[in-house]
């Protein structure tokens, strides 16, 4: 692993479905061949097995045009997919990685825009996928990029998409690669009603930062949905814990784990999602809320397990689907955390906008709360330890 690692996040790239297709690096601007190389290596050590799709296995990664033309012979071409932009197409070195990388078998995908013409002919031959940046010409522009694509035999991928209309549309015509949807802008109904699931969780939650609750109040509070006894359990008997002695009741498990532990594991019961939702959604808000925990540790924040919280709640409308400003009204919150949710006021909306804007590649709008050597380490961290959790609860 590169000594000094570059600031890097992993943005979901989503199939028709909206289940995870592939993956692809946001990467700090202006980075030189050496640096290109350190984020390759940083991507195929520690990245390459974290993300997983249906079938189980390592999703693909597509690798922006910076990374792809600095890709080191002897890398899995079954991993990487190359997105490389045809307007580079006169330049005799992108010419010359372009035949470099189809001769070495990479499944190659070209980067195009609706303002500009189709790629030439020699690249379209070689090229598997074409990942359109969608533009100013909307639906009429992509209708026109599918049209290319279906004479050469292409898939379809799209960035940017800007909303939902948009994507049934695009799916019409063939696209089976999207971003740009769903994290970044949800589909919310004025109006709506968290879930009675929900309000015990939240309950349960404002019930164990109570000093005064003991075991037994735990328990009546989840006696109100008795599925919740089970999921509680079997989160915390699973292997993320690493617990020596199985926990076989609610009292047993505030006893071995303690309140706050509890609370955390509680929490992500919130996070559910469900039937058609994207399952990327739920792994995105553990990655979320574990970041905000450990910049508030490293800061020295008081209560760091409250920022946990309040970044797990920092996505709960993309999962509730009702707007944020209708949320908090629902919640049993106090006023810094509902400020955080609201604006990201106040210190804890300091951390979860800090965290946001990672996520988001938006590099240059962070304000350093730590040393910047250790950002991509943390979100790396994150990364594992929501992958974990999936896991363990998959089982």
């Amino acid at each position: 692993m590169p000594d000094s690692a570059p600031l890097l996040a992993m943005r979901a790239i989503y199939a028709s479905d909206l289940e995870l297709a592939a993956i692809e690096p946001l990467l700090e601007a202006n980075q030189d061949r050496h640096s290109r190389l350190a984020t390759i290596e940083l991507i195929n050590e520690e990245y390459s097995d974290l993300i997983e799709g249906p079938a189980q296995r390592p999703a693909p990664i597509f690798l922006p045009a910076q990374l792809a033309s600095a890709l080191p012979p002897g890398l899995s071409t079954e991993l990487f997919v190359p997105v490389l932009s045809p307007l580079q197409a006169q330049d005799s070195d992108i010419q010359d990685v372009f035949q470099r990388l189809a001769d070495a078998g990479y499944r190659l995908a070209l980067e195009v825009s609706d303002a500009h013409p189709p790629p030439p002919v020699s690249w379209l031959q070689q090229a598997h996928i074409i990942k359109l940046q969608y533009g100013a010409q909307g639906i009429q522009g992509a209708q026109k990029i599918a049209q290319v694509a279906e004479q050469y035999d292409l898939e379809l991928a799209v960035d940017n998409v800007p909303g939902h209309e948009e994507f049934l549309a695009l799916q019409e015509l063939g696209y089976c690669f999207f971003s740009g949807i769903l994290l970044d802008k949800p589909d919310c109904a004025s109006g709506g009603q968290l879930s009675n699931n929900r309000m015990t969780l939240l309950q349960l939650l404002s019930a164990l930062r109570d000093d005064s609750t003991n075991a037994s109040d735990i328990e009546t509070i989840v006696l109100n949905d008795p599925g919740l006894t089970f999921k509680i359990l079997r989160m915390v008997n699973s292997a993320a814990l690493s617990l020596s002695r199985e926990v076989d009741s609610l009292a047993h498990a505030v006893n071995l784990l303690g309140v706050q532990q509890l609370q955390r594991w509680v929490s992500l019961f919130l996070l559910e999602t469900a039937p058609g939702q994207p399952t990327e959604l739920f792994r995105a808000s553990l990655i979320r809320a574990r970041m905000c925990e450990i910049l508030a540790e490293m800061a020295d924040r008081d209560q760091p397990l409250t920022y946990f919280l309040t970044g797990l709640l920092s996505n709960l409308d993309l999962i509730a689907e009702i707007p944020m400003d209708e949320l908090v009204d629902q919640l049993p919150l106090n006023q810094e955390i509902r400020d955080a949710l609201l604006d990201k006021s106040g210190p804890m909306g300091q951390v979860v906008g800090e965290v946001a804007h990672y996520e988001a590649g938006e590099f240059e709008q962070l304000t350093y709360l730590i040393p910047k050597a250790h950002y991509e380490p943390c979100y790396r961290h994150c990364n594992a330890w929501a992958t974990q959790i999936q896991r363990s609860l998959s089982h």
